[in-house]
């Protein structure tokens, strides 16, 4: 109906809609679709997907940790 980058266009918005809707809930790795971060990414927002992203908990790293390093926590939610 729509071609591919029009389409994407016309949603942006409504997913920037959903995306802030969403802000608020805590991220859950067995729906992180629902999360902002990945709605923000389908609306184009990449400062907005950014932030989203860390302001996930499990996904932060430890101060002290060098910055080129991972960890794995235990909890994730």
């Amino acid at each position: 109906m729509f071609p591919r980058q029009s389409g994407a266009t016309w949603l942006a918005p409504l997913w920037a809609e959903l995306a802030g809707r969403a802000a608020a809930l805590p991220f859950r790795a067995d729906d992180a679709d629902a999360h902002a971060a990945p709605l923000f990414l389908l609306a184009a927002r990449w400062a907005e997907a950014s932030d989203a992203t860390s302001r996930i908990a499990s996904w932060q790293r430890p101060a002290n940790a060098h910055p080129h390093t991972f960890t794995v926590c235990d909890s994730v939610g």
